[in-house]
């Protein structure tokens, strides 16, 4: 499916990018799931970042940094123009979002917050309890349309920024000590945290989903 950008906004510091593109109403994913991207003959798997009240407005988003060995990072950050064209795969299974608990925490690194975005707004419409906690080295990498919904999260939810340039702090900082009972713990980031924060709270929480990279 080749898709239209309307929409391209840098981070502060340029090296992470929101792009939005208007999509047809064919299109269908699950909130966690993700698509393949084309963009000048390289391809490359990127979970959406948009909600599902965005499709409904034929809007789909993605929260994309530039990555050195990542040529279509780059690409997609650096050299795409408003109103060019990629072609996109149908969604594809990732992260399942799963009502079933009453409590969730996220955990994430850098731009893998992005299939977080849209499973959150889900999961809030039927008033579970939300914590989210997010690394990054400071607030110049993110757009600030990634900011503004986190804001929006924030005035229902606990929403932790660990940022280690800025304020020298890490994800364990914010790790709640007291997990309650029927939490799911959702991970998606570098495999080493993945694995360090399984190992920590496995035994602590009733499921883990995860993502590592």
């Amino acid at each position: 499916m080749n898709i239209k950008l309307i929409n391209k906004e840098f981070s502060k510091n340029r090296l992470s990018v929101y792009l939005e593109f208007n999509i047809s109403h064919n299109f269908h994913f699950i909130p966690g799931q993700f698509v393949l991207i084309n963009y000048k003959w390289i391809t490359r798997a990127y979970s959406i970042a948009s909600t599902l009240e965005n499709l409904k407005n034929h809007k789909i988003g993605f929260y994309i940094k530039k990555v050195s060995k990542n040529w279509l990072s780059k690409k997609l950050v650096e050299d795409i123009q408003i109103w060019e064209k990629i072609k996109i795969s149908s969604a594809m299974w990732s992260l399942i979002v799963d009502y079933a608990y009453d409590n969730y925490l996220f955990v994430s690194t850098w731009t893998w917050l992005a299939p977080f975005i849209p499973i959150i707004e889900e999961l809030q419409k039927e008033n579970k309890n939300i914590t989210l906690v997010h690394w990054e080295k400071n607030l110049d990498y993110i757009p600030s349309t990634v900011i503004h919904k986190l804001h929006s999260f924030q005035e229902k939810h606990k929403i932790y920024l660990a940022l280690s340039e800025t304020n020298k702090t890490h994800i364990q900082d914010y790790i709640p000590s007291k997990i309650p009972q029927n939490t799911a713990l959702y991970l998606c980031g570098n495999s080493n945290m993945v694995k360090d924060i399984t190992n920590k709270l496995s035994n602590k929480v009733s499921k883990v989903f995860y993502e590592q990279y």
